[in-house]
């Protein structure tokens, strides 16, 4: 268990999955902010899934800035109710050779203040 904590410290990182997981569960208005779709999940099935097991989640946020200009934001709502909106996280891109880490994951929280 050092050995792991020695590597998340090298890594300026704060926790691991079940970390966040467990901050989830126990922290209201929740925003997720991931780098393009495929650092979060590539299976829509998933997200939705993940999204009823976790409803203190409000938001998330996809950055696409370095690679296409972009961020979106999408509504837990939105997210749970259109199909449309859903399938854009089916997708597995080629990684982007400029990002060190494909998935690097960010919460917000207080955002309804």
């Amino acid at each position: 268990m050092h050995q792991k904590d020695d590597l998340l410290t090298q890594l300026s990182v704060n926790g691991n999955t079940q970390d966040m997981l467990a901050y989830i569960a126990n922290t209201q208005n929740i925003c997720l902010v991931s780098l393009d779709y495929a650092g979060l999940t590539t299976n829509c099935d998933d997200l939705h899934g993940f999204l009823k097991q976790h409803p203190n989640i409000q938001k998330i946020i996809i950055d696409i800035m370095p690679t296409e200009g972009v961020i979106h934001i999408y509504e837990r709502n939105l997210l749970l109710n259109d199909e449309k909106v859903l399938n854009k996280f089916e997708c597995r891109k080629k990684n982007n050779p400029t990002f060190k880490v494909e998935t690097f994951i960010i919460l917000y929280t207080n955002l309804y203040v």
